[in-house]
């Protein structure tokens, strides 16, 4: 099996070399290996996303069920995205998926073999950033589509590799109820990256933020995105309100990361 993107498919159409760069590979492969027609590639270049082959079969990334789902490329050299009913699931101005997660993961200072919290599984990009710190990772996604696209995303495959291998472990299901089954104190980090508090306000709530609390061991580090909601809502400091909340059940040292777009503590 081998994914490609629209980029892509664009450069190889263009291209006389007989070895192509796959940026969802980041190597290059023999054309021959693509094993498919000029007029296909046409095709996967004509519409945003990226494309399974296999067996000569080519298919786009996507599922359609209660939502729709697809994996997009947004710029060579960088990890790709997922889209939920047209609305893209990582911050993608002024910065990647990649170096996102990667800075993110960095306000937490892993150490070797600590226990880390992953409570929004998505693409796996920040449980991935934790295992590349020698964490032990549980990861923690409720839609099962999303791990589907995971699955077949080619930078996604290290997580799946730290499954395999013992030190990742995907739990299915919603955080705020899953969270509930692990033992007080069992996490050194916590990395709470949760969608928009429109679509999963349970995850910024006072109750959560207990549990997140009750988990986390003494001293250990959380970080929560928050990113920017009161620009698309107008509400004065959203922040503000987590950071207030996150205090009443705590927390100590709560201050913004800006950088990072969130909010780091300490319990």
């Amino acid at each position: 099996m081998l994914v490609i993107s629209d980029i892509e498919a664009k450069e190889i159409l263009k291209s006389k070399s007989k070895k192509i760069w796959v940026n969802l590979y980041r190597k290059k492969i023999d054309r021959d290996e693509l094993k498919i027609d000029e007029e296909t590639l046409v095709k996967i270049a004509s519409k945003k996303g990226c494309y399974r082959i296999r067996n000569g079969k080519v298919e786009r990334i996507e599922i359609s069920a209660d939502h729709h789902y697809k994996l997009v490329l947004i710029a060579k050299f960088h990890a790709p995205t997922i889209y939920i009913d047209g609305i893209h699931m990582h911050r993608i101005k002024d910065v990647f998926p990649e170096q996102d997660a990667r800075m993110k993961v960095s306000t937490l200072d892993i150490k070797y073999l600590e226990r880390v919290l992953d409570t929004c599984t998505g693409l796996g990009y920040t449980a991935i950033e934790a295992l590349k710190k020698d964490a032990r990772v549980t990861t923690i996604e409720k839609d099962v589509n999303v791990l589907k696209i995971a699955k077949v995303n080619p930078w996604s495959r290290f997580l799946f590799r730290g499954v395999r291998v013992g030190r990742a472990n995907i739990l299915i299901g919603d955080a705020s109820s899953m969270i509930k089954k692990f033992e007080n104190e069992f996490f050194d980090k916590i990395c709470h990256d949760p969608p928009a508090i429109y679509s999963s306000g349970e995850l910024y709530s006072l109750e959560f933020y207990k549990e997140l609390y009750r988990v986390l061991k003494p001293n250990g580090k959380i970080y929560h995105y928050v990113g920017e909601p009161q620009k698309k809502f107008q509400r004065k400091d959203f922040a503000r309100g987590v950071i207030e909340r996150m205090r009443e059940v705590g927390f100590k040292n709560v201050k913004r990361c800006d950088k990072v777009k969130g909010v780091i503590a300490r319990k």
